[in-house]
């Protein structure tokens, strides 16, 4: 999921990492000029694990911080 959204915007200066806090805990770190792009690559990656977590039958949250 985070490597498709991750190739998607790799022309537009955006750095994303991921960091497993403890699973199930994991934190997303997006780096980058332009808010609104980071914004919108927040929402695709936010919508994708969402529909992803609804696939497997799984539990998702996500918190801004």
């Amino acid at each position: 999921m985070i490597d498709e959204v991750s190739k998607k915007y790799s022309g537009s200066n955006v750095k994303i990492e991921i960091y497993t806090l403890g699973a199930p805990r994991y934190r997303l770190t997006l780096e980058g000029t332009d808010y609104k792009v980071l914004e919108r690559v927040l929402s695709e990656a936010i919508e994708n694990a969402k529909d992803m977590a609804k696939k497997l039958g799984i539990e998702f949250s996500f918190e801004r911080s």
